[in-house]
């Protein structure tokens, strides 16, 4: 990808502008999905104000949800009535079961959620579940690497180029199995095994044979 701005890259073969920003040492991309410039711009400012507000404490990760919506609260009742604050604790109240609905990475083409009972009224929470999502549904993810999501973070974490590099060096593979092999390991998506490919081609790490096998030099 080519980079036209600060935190702005395009993806010359899609013409498809991306996000990609910092933030407490690792790298968040995302597609802005649109190949106007002014509107990358647009939607690279508010996805950078959405970064901004994400915590980079490490107990924030295990923040209890009862620890988390007494946050929400005091916070959101700053500056609030008396009535009015107390409208906020409704909301908490009234339902009698609550989920949070969690992204299993930071990769946007990783379909992969984990859905976690918080509340309920009716019985026990019961066990946490792994989901792929399909526009508007849910499929269940068979055999889930749970020891892998629970894994603290690592303070480096390895890129798409690294994880595709690291699949090539246990052998010569085409472009289709590389994007099925990464999938099975990572979860990740197929732009996003197709531009680390491109750009390992394109950096000289590795050749493309007539017979579409991917080798490196």
């Amino acid at each position: 990808m080519k980079k036209v701005a600060e935190c702005l890259y395009l993806n010359e073969s899609s013409k498809t502008y991306f996000a990609l920003v910092k933030r407490s040492g690792k790298q968040i991309r995302r597609s802005l999905k649109t190949q106007d410039r002014k509107l990358a711009e647009r939607r690279l400012r508010d996805f950078r104000d959405q970064i901004s507000e994400l915590s980079s404490e490490p107990g924030d990760r295990r923040i209890k949800f009862k620890s988390l919506s007494q946050r929400w609260l005091t916070i959101s009742n700053v500056g609030l009535k008396p009535p009015s604050a107390k409208r906020n604790l409704v909301i908490g109240s009234v339902a009698r079961s609550a989920f949070v609905i969690q992204s299993t990475s930071n990769d946007p083409e990783d379909d992969r959620v984990v859905v976690t009972c918080c509340k309920n009224n009716d019985g026990d929470l019961g066990e946490r579940t792994a989901w792929h999502r399909r526009n508007g549904l849910f499929e269940a993810v068979q055999d889930f690497d749970w020891s892998g999501f629970d894994k603290e973070p690592e303070t480096t974490i390895a890129t798409t180029q690294d994880k595709v590099l690291s699949v090539l060096r246990e052998g010569q593979s085409t472009r289709k199995d590389l994007v099925e092999e990464l999938k099975h390991r990572f979860g990740m998506g197929k732009s996003s095994v197709y531009n680390a490919i491109n750009s390992i081609l394109g950096n000289g790490l590795a050749t493309e044979e007539l017979d579409g096998s991917i080798v490196l030099k």
